[in-house]
């Protein structure tokens, strides 16, 4: 899954909810770059120039386990909905969906 692609939307709009939550992270002058970058008309460096990490603070990506303990820290902390965006073809987002609720309801 490419993490950066769904970053996109949220850091191209200026002041947002994302650019906001973004900037809360640490990510603030990284992302105005890419906004300028995207802006001006250089897509592929903006779309290269999202940061790597921001994608994995705000995605479900890596390992079964490692996604099956983000998900019992994100219950600790009382979050009690996760949006699922999933993609590819059907058969995949089907067994990414398994994949995920494997992780919800493990413990």
């Amino acid at each position: 899954m490419n993490t950066r692609r769904p970053l996109m939307t949220g850091v191209l709009s200026g002041r947002n909810f994302y650019n906001d939550a973004f900037t809360r992270l640490g990510y603030g002058e990284q992302v105005a770059a890419v906004a300028e970058l995207w802006q001006s008309g250089r897509r592929d460096e903006a779309r290269a120039a999202v940061p790597i990490d921001l994608g994995r603070l705000t995605n479900l990506v890596g390992t079964q386990q490692g996604i099956t303990e983000r998900v019992h820290t994100y219950r600790a902390a009382g979050i009690t909905t996760l949006l699922a965006k999933l993609e590819g073809e059907y058969p995949d987002q089907l067994a990414t969906l398994e994949r995920l609720l494997d992780a919800v309801n493990d413990g």
